[in-house]
């Protein structure tokens, strides 16, 4: 039953972590049409075998090569374009930066940003994400507690910054565009629920947590008061102390009893 327990929050975990963003799924439906119309072309009753040769992919060797050498212009490509946008976000508000605004402020054509974002707001969001995802994360060191102190700890902390005005904005935005709120769910939520719930699984695998808890409600139960506290400032700033005696609470509970070696009694 251990076993089953940890297993389906690992699948949660999965499933939780393995969806692609929107706008991907569309560069990807896109690039089967392309070739679809292709093979589609080269069916035709009287191809001619110029076109048929021209239409065939490169050798696998040489696309491996054409990628490899054009990932560093795409690479400096999306750091320019998510600076920018992080830059005008945050001095004017989400609602500011347009397609039309990055593409004159950077140089790129809006063909090749559109290409890659359905809307300047996912840029925005791709941006907050690559900016603040990395910094947060957990580590657990055997401390159930402590793992999610220091991690809300970290989110806190970036929220404190400008960082909470800008969350603050695209979940506002998220609200009327729904490609944005796939976004937001997709690469923001979702992930972060998967590591949770996988963090969870590691302290019932190491028996600090019994089986059965309800890690949904658990997550829920901390990171709500923060995004309400985010969404509804009662206070200047988010209290720590708070998220910390909420941790505290949701998971004492939840604990395994610890034997003493000597006596061999619950301590």
């Amino acid at each position: 039953m251990d076993s089953l327990g940890v297993y389906q929050l690992r699948q949660r975990a999965k499933r939780n972590s393995d969806q692609s963003p929107l706008w991907l799924q569309g560069q990807q439906r896109l690039d089967i049409l392309i070739i679809i119309r292709y093979v589609s072309n080269m069916n035709d009753a009287s191809p001619s075998l110029r076109y048929e040769v021209e239409c065939r992919p490169p050798n696998p060797t040489a696309m491996r090569a054409s990628i490899k050498a054009g990932r560093p212009k795409v690479a400096a490509t999306t750091v320019t374009i998510h600076q920018q946008a992080l830059m005008v976000a945050q001095e004017h508000g989400v609602h500011a930066v347009t397609i039309e605004s990055l593409a004159k402020i950077t140089g790129i054509a809006k063909t090749t940003i559109y290409r890659r974002w359905p809307s300047a707001a996912t840029i925005v969001m791709d941006a907050f994400l690559e900016e603040v995802g990395s910094a947060i994360s957990y580590e657990y060191t055997g401390d159930i507690v402590a793992t999610f102190k220091a991690s809300t700890q970290a989110f806190v902390n970036r929220l404190s910054e400008l960082d909470g005005d800008l969350l603050r904005q695209l979940v506002g935005e998220a609200q009327r565009s729904p490609v944005l709120l796939h976004a937001f769910m997709t690469r923001w939520i979702n992930p972060r629920r998967a590591m949770g719930f996988e963090v969870i699984a590691k302290a019932i695998e190491a028996g600090e947590l019994r089986v059965g808890l309800d890690s949904d409600a658990i997550l829920d139960a901390i990171y709500g008061a923060i995004y309400y506290a985010l969404l509804i400032p009662v206070q200047q700033s988010i209290s720590s102390d708070r998220i910390n005696f909420i941790i505290e609470a949701m998971f004492s509970s939840h604990l395994a009893a610890k034997v003493d070696v000597v006596s061999g009694a619950p301590s």
